[in-house]
């Protein structure tokens, strides 16, 4: 699975900064979806593109959970 493939309702798992927990693994709903970019239902990270979104997933541990 890749970016591409992730519509509006997907689930992916990323890493967000909490005040004392770093790089702690968080499942979100995306919220929105366009041809170049992603939005999801989380505070700490609002929008990636879909490119970064799949250089995230080769090198940094974040997963595709649910298309």
């Amino acid at each position: 699975m890749k970016a591409i493939d992730l519509k509006k309702g997907s689930i992916v798992e990323i890493r967000v900064n909490y005040s004392n927990k770093f790089n702690q693994p968080e499942q979100v709903v995306i919220d929105r979806c366009t041809e170049k970019f992603l939005w999801f239902k989380h505070n700490g990270l609002q929008r990636m593109g879909r490119n970064t979104f799949d250089t995230f997933v080769q090198h940094f541990g974040y997963k595709i959970i649910a298309i």
